[in-house]
């Protein structure tokens, strides 16, 4: 069994100490007390639960919060920073472990150093600069650098080795293709022409009416000032239309439009109720299909192949990072977490919490 966050063959740590409480500032007390290590790595409590009171100060004060169930939520909250931290280590640890030594020595000192370079750039390329707005941080030269490190050996061990493990293959993408179906091959989107009168004007129904059964040009037809849609446009709606079954206000207008291809039109006008100064007034309403554009994304299209798999490569990468750290935490003692994670509530609730409103 492994203690917490102590790595296979590295020597074990000191038991924690403590120190006296630190002075209070904007209100905060916290105690300068060494809690207990995470990966070798001491967790002072004032350090780690900073970032955090702001957040459990908040959750006190929600209404109806009660002193029991603030600490289930602080207990997860608490929890799961630990539990990203540990896992920052450990795959820092790892990714340490799996470094050749020429990376060590070479590529990685090289961007750590390209790293700082654009920090001094940031402060204006004076170092003194660079080291105040380290000390703001509450970072030294030595802890921003190693800082650095981790974050490189981070990206380093999921980029090198978990993106290896990940295969995908034209069968993966062909299903997630058909999974996807609506996605790439939504329904088209068309140019439509329209024609309206109201029914009561049954003289202008007919005109149109008529008209169409001739075999008059429909986008001339609907020129006409007796027809009440955008006449000067002679019809054409100022937006194509996607024929999703929603694209007008009314179902029965979709479902007539739905059936047309290019060049049609409705042989019979559509009854609709529309509603004008608040009140009803019905309609007769023709529609014309000017152009029908699909919106088809075939799968031998080359970028909907690399969307799908650039997709599944992080699903994939997803599943396999759980799963690795599964493997790493497994190597962790999981009683000596629970007894830190403990401790840092128990400090958290004396800085939060009045001991008189405990009940």
């Amino acid at each position: 069994v492994v203690r917490v966050g102590t790595i296979v063959g590295e020597p074990p740590s000191p038991p924690p100490t403590a120190a006296p409480p630190a002075n209070s500032e904007n209100g905060v007390m916290l105690l300068e007390a060494k809690v207990g290590e995470l990966n070798g790595r001491p967790i002072f409590a004032d350090k780690f639960l900073e970032p955090l009171l702001a957040q459990l100060r908040a959750k006190a004060k929600e209404k109806g919060m009660t002193y029991r169930r603030w600490r289930e939520v602080a207990r997860g909250i608490i929890g799961k920073e630990l539990a990203e931290q540990l896992r920052d280590d450990l795959l820092a640890a790892e990714g340490r472990s799996r470094l050749k030594p020429e990376q060590r020595t070479a590529g990685l000192r090289a961007f750590i150093e390209e790293r700082n370079r654009d920090e001094i750039r940031r402060a204006g390329g004076r170092r003194v600069e660079r080291s105040r707005r380290l000390a703001e941080e509450g970072l030294s030269e030595e802890q921003w650098m190693r800082q650095e490190e981790n974050e490189a050996l981070v990206i380093t061990e999921i980029r090198e080795m978990l993106d290896k493990r990940v295969s995908i293959s034209w069968n993966d993408m062909r299903l997630f293709y058909e999974r996807e179906n609506a996605r790439y091959n939504p329904p088209p989107t068309a140019k439509v022409r329209l024609i309206i009168v109201d029914e009561a004007n049954t003289a202008a129904a007919e005109f149109f009416a008529d008209s169409l059964r001739e075999g008059r040009p429909f986008a001339e037809l609907a020129k006409d000032d007796r027809n009440l849609s955008s006449p000067d446009e002679g019809g054409l709606m100022p937006t194509a239309l996607r024929l999703d079954g929603e694209a007008f206000s009314d179902p029965a207008l979709d479902q007539a439009a739905i059936k047309l291809r290019v060049g049609e039109h409705t042989p019979e006008p559509v009854r609709i109720v529309s509603t004008v100064d608040s009140l009803p007034r019905p309609q007769l309403v023709w529609i014309h299909i000017d152009e029908l554009e699909s919106n088809t994304r075939p799968l031998s299209d080359p970028d909907v192949q690399r969307e799908i798999y650039d997709r599944l490569f992080e699903e994939k990468r997803k599943d396999e990072l759980t799963r690795y750290f599964e493997r790493l935490f497994a190597r962790v003692d999981r009683g000596a977490t629970t007894l830190l994670e403990s401790r840092l509530l128990e400090i958290a609730a004396r800085e939060v919490w009045p001991e008189e409103a405990r009940n």
